[in-house]
């Protein structure tokens, strides 16, 4: 393909104002509006355009798009999820690829960091695409959509009930559990305190609309349970898991764990 003359950005969050600059620093210009309304008046007109908003929005966008976008359209859909995307734009003609960058907003740079990608229907645009992402530094790592979604369900959305369900619990106790500073503790607080700094929007999209966290967190209960009725498999596991990582990591984990400050 051509190379573009733009990129529009669907989304004015974080997420929308990191691809900007990611773009606009590889040289791309980029044109963004605050409004969502006046996006949409030039979707009909852009070659490219990424789409980064909410997860919750993925189905109502995805129809606006094969309803306005040109059928000769690049959509770059970096949103959390991929398969509710990849769904809703079925019909769509145009190309379609899935990135989802495996780090927060807070980094400046991709160098050294990895980027999951799914080339779901890329032809022309696919060196464009595969330039601009190495260009960054990032390391590509091919997913598919279940794949990715199902990742992520695991990696992200269990990792939110767990800890919900662990401050539920520090709530109900009623325990003086502030007094307690050592380092697992203090971890699984802080773990807590992340979860709720990234705002309960994306946790909550993060869980609900995502087809494959639910098994995940049952299967978390389920665990919890054997464990704590049955020691000789609670032991089982402690030792299976500590061959699995090796002294090596062991010993790497507790000692950054041991490094976090009392901050309550």
């Amino acid at each position: 393909m051509k190379i573009p003359n733009e990129v529009l950005i669907l989304g004015y969050g974080q997420e929308g104002k990191w691809w900007m600059r990611f773009f606009t620093e590889l040289g791309v210009p980029t044109k963004t509006y605050e409004d969502p309304d006046d996006a949409w008046w030039y979707v009909p007109k852009a070659e490219v355009i990424l789409v980064a908003v909410p997860i919750s929005a993925l189905d109502s966008v995805g129809e606006k798009l094969v309803r306005l976008a040109r059928k000769d359209a690049l959509t770059i859909s970096a949103c959390g999820l991929m398969q509710n995307l990849e769904e809703a734009l079925a019909p769509f003609e145009g190309e379609i690829v899935f990135v989802h960058r495996l780090i927060g907003t807070h980094v400046k740079s991709m160098n050294g960091y990895s980027m999951a990608v799914n080339y779901h229907r890329l032809t022309v645009s696919h060196y464009w695409c595969e330039m601009l992402l190495r260009a960054s530094g990032a390391t590509i790592v091919p997913m598919g959509s279940a794949e990715h979604d199902d990742t992520v369900g695991f990696v992200q959305a269990l990792i939110r009930v767990q800890s919900l369900a662990f401050g539920t619990l520090v709530l109900e106790s009623g325990l003086p559990v502030e007094k307690f500073t050592n380092g697992p503790f203090l971890g699984m607080m802080s773990v807590l305190a992340r979860v709720l700094d990234l705002g309960h929007l994306l946790s909550s999209d993060m869980v609900f609309y995502n087809r494959h966290s639910h098994k995940w967190a049952h299967r978390l209960v389920d665990l919890v349970i054997d464990f704590s009725h049955d020691q000789i498999l609670f032991d089982e596991v402690q030792a299976k898991l500590a061959n699995l990582l090796g002294d090596e990591k062991i010993k790497a984990g507790s000692k950054a764990l041991s490094a976090i400050t009392p901050w309550w």
